[in-house]
């Protein structure tokens, strides 16, 4: 019950979900850079599965899965984005 604690917990849990995004971010830069659609999309899903309310990650799969060519994927996930 320590507004203290409480607040110095909240930034412990904003700086570990940003270290967990740096690595399928960048992961998913290379592959995107190196032509790998797929693997490019599996690194952005794990971004999502990490924060499902990032948009920034989601805008990412949902463009990642339209230039793969998986529109239909990509109106799937833009749907559930909107529910």
């Amino acid at each position: 019950d320590s507004a203290g604690f409480e607040e110095w917990a909240s930034l412990q849990r904003a700086q570990f979900l940003q270290h967990g995004h740096r690595g399928p971010q960048r992961l998913g830069q290379r592959a995107t850079w190196c032509g790998a659609g797929a693997e490019a999309i599996g690194h952005a899903r794990r971004l999502v599965a990490l924060d499902p309310w990032n948009e920034a990650s989601q805008r990412l799969l949902i463009g990642l899965l339209a230039q793969n060519g998986e529109a239909a994927a990509a109106q799937a996930q833009f749907r559930q984005l909107q529910a």
